[in-house]
C-alpha cells in the first residue's frame, strides 16, 4: 500500500534536557519529517496519518497571544517501561504567523437568508482566523525551539485582546490545516538548534478562479488537493535575551509557488489579512438561518515575495545541494529571509 512508504516519514522525538545543546532522543516531545511528499496522493496519505496534529482550536477568552515564555505546555508519553505515563512540561509562548480574513461580493450578499442575512454579514465582517505557532524551551535559559502542532485562534478585529469561540464550520475549516513535523535532513541530530523549521499541509478545495484554470486544462472535478505552511524561527541575541523571530511561507498553484509573507501583525480588517477569502455560503443549518458549510470564489495572498518552485529547485542545484529544495527547505527559507535569492 502507498501508506507504506510513508511510515518512516513521521519520527517521534523526545528533547531530553537540552542542556548545553544536548542531543539525546527519547521519543515523546517532537515529531521530524526528513522527507517532504510532492505530490497530492503522496500528501494526502500523510495529511490523514497527522490529525492528531490537526492545528488546536485555542478557546474563547484567552489571550490573542502570548509572546513570552509563560504559557506551560504538557507533553504526555508513555513510559519506556511499565507504569503510568511520564509528563514533560515546558515554557511556552503562543504567536501568530498568518491570518485569514473573509469577505463576500455584493451579489452573493444578496443572497443571505432574509431573517439572518445581517448577523452573518457582520460575522464575516468582524471575524478572522489566526494561524500560530508555540516556541518552546525547557529551562529559561534553554535554547528555544518550535512545537510540531500549530495552534489557531478566532479573532474579532474590534478585540484586540482576547479570542471568540469557534464556530463549527471554522472550527472544521482549521482542522484541515496539520502539522506534518519540524523538517531535519536524513542524518541530521534532533537537537534545539535544528529543530526551527515547521511544516504543515492545508487540505482544501480549489477556489472558483483556480478550478477555472484547472478546467481550461482538462482537469475535471474539484478533487481535494494539499498546500504547505513552513515557519522558520531564527533566533539571535545571548543566554536568556535570546529574541526568536518567525518567518511564514505559503505554497500555492498547488506547490508550484513559494510565496514569503510579511511579518504578522494583529489585522484590523480582511485586508491587513496574510491571505483574504472570498466566500459564499452552500447550506445553512438551524432553520436555514445559519451557515453550515461554504466555498470560496478567490483568494488573495499577501506576499512580500513570491517564488517558483522550480527556480528554487534550480538554486539548490546551483548550490551543490543534492535534490530540490524541498530537500533543502531550511537552506532554502534561510536564503530568501537573507536576501540570498530574488
Amino acid at each position: 500500500m502507498r501508506a507504506c512508504r510513508f511510515s518512516a516519514l513521521l519520527t517521534c522525538c523526545l528533547m531530553a534536557p537540552l542542556l548545553a545543546g544536548a542531543a539525546e532522543v527519547d521519543p515523546g516531545l517532537t515529531r521530524i519529517i526528513r522527507h517532504i511528499p510532492q505530490t497530492d496522493a503522496e500528501l494526502a496519505v500523510l495529511h490523514d496519518r497527522c490529525a492528531d496534529q490537526a492545528c488546536e482550536p485555542v478557546e474563547d477568552g484567552l489571550p490573542l497571544e502570548v509572546a513570552g515564555f509563560n504559557e506551560p505546555v504538557t507533553h504526555r508519553r508513555s513510559a519506556v517501561s511499565a507504569g503510568s505515563p511520564r509528563a514533560t512540561v515546558l515554557e511556552s509562548s503562543r504567536r501568530g504567523v498568518l491570518s485569514f480574513g473573509l469577505d463576500m461580493t455584493p451579489d452573493d450578499q444578496q443572497q443571505l437568508p432574509l431573517l439572518s442575512g445581517g448577523k452573518i454579514l457582520e460575522y464575516v465582517d468582524r471575524t478572522y482566523i489566526a494561524v500560530q505557532v508555540r516556541v518552546e524551551r525547557d529551562t529559561p535559559s534553554g535554547e528555544p525551539f518550535l512545537h510540531f502542532q500549530p495552534t489557531a485562534v478566532q479573532g474579532d478585529y474590534g478585540n484586540r485582546r482576547t479570542t471568540t469561540p469557534f464556530t463549527p464550520m471554522m472550527r472544521e475549516c482549521v482542522s484541515q490545516v496539520r502539522g506534518l513535523g519540524l523538517y531535519l535532513k536524513p542524518g541530521q541530530t534532533p537537537k534545539a538548534e535544528n529543530l526551527r523549521t515547521l511544516v504543515a499541509s492545508h487540505r482544501s478545495l480549489a477556489d472558483d478562479g483556480r478550478q477555472a484554470e484547472l478546467e481550461a486544462k482538462g482537469i475535471s472535478g474539484r478533487e481535494p488537493h494539499f498546500e504547505l505552511l513552513c515557519v522558520r524561527a531564527r533566533v539571535g541575541g545571548q543566554s536568556t535575551e535570546r529574541q526568536v523571530t518567525l518567518h511564514a511561507f505559503v505554497t500555492t498553484e498547488d506547490r508550484t509557488r513559494l510565496r514569503y509573507l510579511p511579518a504578522y501583525r494583529m489585522p484590523s480588517k480582511a485586508a491587513d489579512c496574510s491571505v483574504k477569502s472570498t466566500i459564499y455560503f452552500t447550506s445553512y443549518g438551524f432553520a436555514n438561518l445559519y451557515p453550515a458549510a461554504k466555498s470560496t470564489r478567490r483568494i488573495e495572498v499577501n506576499a512580500q515575495t513570491s517564488f517558483a518552485m522550480a527556480d528554487l529547485d534550480r538554486y539548490a542545484s546551483s548550490q551543490g545541494w543534492e535534490a530540490g529544495a524541498l530537500a533543502n527547505l531550511t537552506e532554502v527559507l534561510d536564503a530568501i529571509i537573507d536576501g540570498r535569492i530574488r
